[in-house]
């Protein structure tokens, strides 16, 4: 079994006062998979709402959690907009060379603050073995990526 268990996020803040800040409150998680066979690509869908499915060679053994972001000290009702770099990211072990990829972050892009200048928000993403024919020791996998937010 290969446990997934992610990560750090990166923010960048366009437009960001001193006062504002994002929380992490829950990292995101792939839960437990197996990936009994890495001959060619599969994929694990995570979406926003915590739901998940998988493709060719991947099993899900326990599900994982979308990541959560508490936003504070934004203007208060305004519209904010959230997207990601679009770049693949590698999700490694320390001990194996052979990694996963994130191909993209599943995030809804847009959110409003409530009266206080807070909001929350969830992520998702689409990870990917590499398909190089390379088995994954057991262990967990950690990768860290960004969003952007601007307001």
């Amino acid at each position: 079994m290969k446990g997934l268990k992610f990560f750090a996020f990166a923010t960048m803040l366009s437009g960001m006062s001193h006062a504002s800040s994002i929380e992490v409150l829950q990292n995101l998680n792939f839960g437990i998979i197996v990936a009994y066979e890495n001959s060619r690509e599969s994929i694990l869908n995570m979406t926003p709402y915590g739901e998940v499915s998988s493709t060719n060679e991947l099993y899900i053994f326990k599900r994982g959690e979308p990541a959560v972001l508490q936003l504070k000290g934004f203007p208060a009702n305004k519209q904010i907009y959230i997207s990601d770099c679009r770049c693949e990211v590698k999700i490694q072990n320390q001990h194996s060379s052979n990694f996963f990829l994130i191909k993209r972050l599943n995030l809804v892009d847009k959110a409003f603050t409530d009266v206080y200048g807070e909001a929350e928000i969830k992520i998702g993403a689409i990870l990917a073995t590499s398909g190089n024919g390379q088995p994954y020791v057991d262990g967990s996998y950690t990768g860290k990526v960004s969003i952007v937010i601007e307001y």
